[in-house]
């Protein structure tokens, strides 16, 4: 593949990880990943975009992969729980709603029921009968 190509052809000894190359390899500067990024969402017709859009689309992709809340926060670096919530993953939707079916799904199986039970809520014991 072209990726295992550059990859290959990078100089050995070179601290970097990512690089850019015209002519010469060197640091890629975080001005030249803006200006790559400003660039092709203006090709693409994409608005408000930046380098926190990919930060925020990896946290919930992870998240609805089933990757644990605490695990999402610090492979990303989020500060705590509370910021990655409240700042990085605004819900959709289409979360609700899978949420909602996860609850129904729950009741018909009977396992929300059979978890309160165990927990010795005379209520919930009286609820079930």
């Amino acid at each position: 593949s072209s990726m295992k190509a550059y990859f290959a052809g990078l100089p050995k000894e070179s601290p970097w990880v990512f690089f850019r190359h015209d002519g010469v390899y060197r640091q890629l500067l975080p001005t030249f990943v803006y200006n790559a990024l400003r660039e092709a969402a203006v090709a693409s017709k994409v608005q408000a975009v930046n380098i926190h859009t990919f930060r925020r689309t990896a946290a919930i992709n992870m998240l609805r992969a089933g990757v644990p809340l605490p695990v999402v926060q610090r492979a990303g670096g989020w500060e705590s729980i509370a910021v990655l919530v409240k700042r990085y993953l605004p819900i959709a939707a289409d979360d609700l709603i899978g949420a909602v079916d996860k609850v129904d799904e729950a009741l018909k199986s009977g396992l929300i029921l059979d978890s309160l039970e165990k927990s010795g809520d005379a209520q919930v014991q009286k609820m079930a009968v």
